[in-house]
């Protein structure tokens, strides 16, 4: 099943710099702020942003997750953001001494494989990191076909199962009736 504009994968990408050029701000950044705040906190009052490997699915160009934990001080240990809009939208940052990877025109979990050593490497570049202990996922899955969102639930529980200390996944879509729904999202 394709969207309104006949795509299969969506890659619709949130900008807070677009929003400004538009003179307003989309109520769904505004619940992307909340989210993305609250897993900030969530790692910070667990203890756990220093030890926190983050995979981050849909990590959106503005890496909005990424800035959250920098400008609250929670240096994560690993944070790798794939998306599935374009290579050139993305370049590695670092937000001081934060490192962030990121990997654009990657397809979850296609252009991600899971090793036998419990490490994970983007296919492309083979860019390797140890198993992560976070997953976030956010407004992504209505944006691919069903059994593509079924394959990416799937390989997030094989990801979170090679985690060396636990693995918690955090993943949200929008709460919308089928005849409401927005015209970028496929499922």
């Amino acid at each position: 099943m394709a969207n309104a504009f006949g795509r299969i994968i969506d890659g619709t990408d949130l900008s807070v710099d677009a929003a400004e050029l538009r003179g307003f701000i989309h109520r769904d950044y505004l619940k992307h702020c909340l989210v993305w705040s609250h897993i900030a906190q969530y790692l910070r009052l667990k203890g756990r942003y220093k030890t926190a490997r983050i995979l981050d699915v849909g990590c959106g160009s503005d890496l909005p997750l990424a800035r959250v934990l920098h400008t609250n001080r929670l240096l994560v240990d690993d944070y790798v953001g794939i998306d599935y809009n374009p290579a050139s939208k993305f370049t590695d940052h670092k937000f001081g001494s934060m490192e962030v990877h990121t990997h654009g025109n990657c397809i979850f979990p296609r252009d991600v494989k899971l090793n036998k050593d419990g490490t994970y490497e983007i296919k492309k570049n083979g860019e390797k990191h140890v198993a992560p202990n976070f997953i976030t996922n956010f407004e992504v899955l209505e944006h691919v076909q069903s059994k593509h969102a079924v394959s990416m639930m799937k390989a997030f529980h094989k990801l979170a199962s090679a985690s060396p200390d636990g693995c918690e996944v955090f993943t949200s879509t929008p709460c919308w009736n089928v005849k409401d729904t927005a015209k970028n999202h496929v499922n």
